[in-house]
């Protein structure tokens, strides 16, 4: 998501462990990764991307992104919607609509941003996010 991770570790003396830190590593790189596959709005095949194409309709989540939902909204009523996931056409508009890695301009439709972060409902005991309104969310 165009930011850089770097995971510092101190020589290990025994081998063992060595080997369960060259793992532990992995696994930690791996979960940026289904971050990105999950929340990325560039990835058209992407959890947001596909959850953003059904405004409207109440879609079940995985774990990680309604997580990742529900503490935008968070942030989003603590900050008088100062900060609001629902800002992704805006910042298509303003040419913020390159993949950082491809350099590609994306495809993304361009949304009526008649709405915001309010026209966003989550429901926790069946873990459905409803997009009231067509928005393009950018975690």
């Amino acid at each position: 998501m165009a930011t850089i991770v770097s995971i510092e570790i101190v020589e290990p003396r025994d081998a063992d462990l060595a080997s369960a830190l060259d793992e532990a590593i992995a696994r930690a790189f791996e979960w940026f990764h289904e971050v990105e596959r999950r929340c990325s709005r560039f990835d058209e095949a992407s959890e947001l991307r596909r959850l953003c194409d059904r405004a409207g309709e109440a879609v079940t989540a995985s774990e990680l992104l309604f997580n990742a939902v529900q503490f935008a909204l968070a942030l989003a009523e603590d900050s008088g919607g100062a900060f609001d996931p629902a800002v992704g056409s805006d910042m298509v508009r303003r040419g913020f609509d390159r993949h950082y890695v491809t350099g590609a301009r994306s495809t993304q439709p361009d949304r009526t941003m008649a709405g915001r972060w309010r026209d966003i409902e989550l429901d926790t005991a069946a873990r459905t996010i409803t997009l009231h309104r067509p928005l393009l969310l950018d975690l």
